[in-house]
């Protein structure tokens, strides 16, 4: 779904979203939701309650919002206690990026429709059948009806020019997220840097070292 279309959709039908919230520097990101005492009736005056500070190199979540996935832990959290998020399976975040526009208070704000994994299906699945009435056969058969519904349509058709633009277009969208570049870029990020620098100063204490202590005690000895 187009990004514009989606944030047009949210303003004009008031859409429940979940909020994340990307802060500039090494504060981190957070996810917010607003709890409203209307039920599933959007309320925009109700008060945001807003999770702990995350690390940017806790980055599997931001990984899955940007290949517009819903993270089957996150799913399971938030359906026991924020269903009202849904809609279809899916649920719309809300990306609220202070980084960009640091160190004004307004952010860039775009949305981004999350939808449910093959795992995410096969958690649900689990969850459904967990009664213990259900059958192997059954189960696979739930599974397969789940799977078929929350996926895209099969493209059948010979001429492999459609196949090799999709695939062009998900390598061209997942270039940046490879998670071998992201450890390799992780190395030399600024929350990288300031760890190791804040290590090296803890390593080397002010006044005498080891080496310069050895050193001493060898010159008394020689004496």
């Amino acid at each position: 779904m187009n990004v514009i279309f989606l944030g047009r959709l949210v303003q004009r039908e008031g859409l429940h979203t979940l909020i994340v919230n990307l802060y500039a520097g090494n504060k981190g990101y957070s996810l917010a939701i607003r709890n409203s005492d209307k039920g599933n009736q959007y309320d925009k005056n109700s008060i945001l309650a807003e999770t702990q500070l995350m690390g940017y190199e806790q980055g599997e979540l931001l990984s899955c919002i940007d290949n517009g996935q819903l993270p089957a832990m996150l799913a399971e959290q938030l359906e026991t206690n924020h269903s009202h998020l849904f809609y279809d399976g899916c649920i719309i975040a809300e990306v609220r990026d202070y980084r960009k526009t640091f160190p004004h208070t307004k952010a860039e704000v775009h949305h981004v429709l999350l939808k449910p994994t093959t795992q995410s299906v096969l958690s649900d699945v689990s969850t459904l059948t967990s009664d213990g009435d259900w059958s192997h056969e059954e189960r696979l058969m739930l599974e397969s009806h789940l799977v078929a519904a929350t996926q895209g349509p099969l493209c059948l058709d010979p001429n492999p020019i459609p196949s090799l633009a999709t695939t062009r277009l998900k390598q061209s969208k997942s270039l940046l997220t490879d998670h071998q570049l992201m450890r390799q870029a992780k190395k030399f990020s600024q929350v990288t840097v300031n760890r190791k620098r804040k290590l090296e100063q803890l390593a080397q204490p002010e006044g005498l070292t080891i080496q310069d202590l050895m050193q001493k005690l060898r010159a008394k000895r020689g004496k």
